[in-house]
């Protein structure tokens, strides 16, 4: 299943995180300049390819009691971490947040 999510910074879409066939995806929008998400993310390379959620979006997500009920209400595999974040992205804590790919 492909799915692709916007990753916002302080309101501005700074780049999609992707699920392909073979894994993960993150990649910084070409016209952004701004700030890194994080050091393990620096702007300059552009793309992050793995094959699991990087560690970075993996801390976005809910852990531990809001993690399985959260899957519960929302009934989402404990599992599918980019399920849970493309669900709850809006809400988390801090400068980030993470929606469905917007589309121009």
């Amino acid at each position: 299943m492909r799915r692709r999510l916007t990753v916002w910074l302080y309101d501005e879409a700074v780049g999609v995180l992707s699920q392909e066939d073979n894994g993960y995806l993150f990649a910084y929008r070409p016209d952004y300049f701004g700030p890194a998400l994080s050091l393990s993310l620096p702007v300059s390379k552009g793309r992050f390819p793995s094959t699991t959620l990087h560690p970075f979006f993996v801390s976005l997500a809910p852990e531990g009691w809001l993690k399985m009920r959260y899957s519960q209400l929302q009934k989402i595999d404990e599992q599918d971490l980019l399920g849970l974040l493309l669900h709850n992205g809006e809400n988390l804590i801090g400068a980030v947040r993470i929606s469905a790919e917007e589309t121009s």
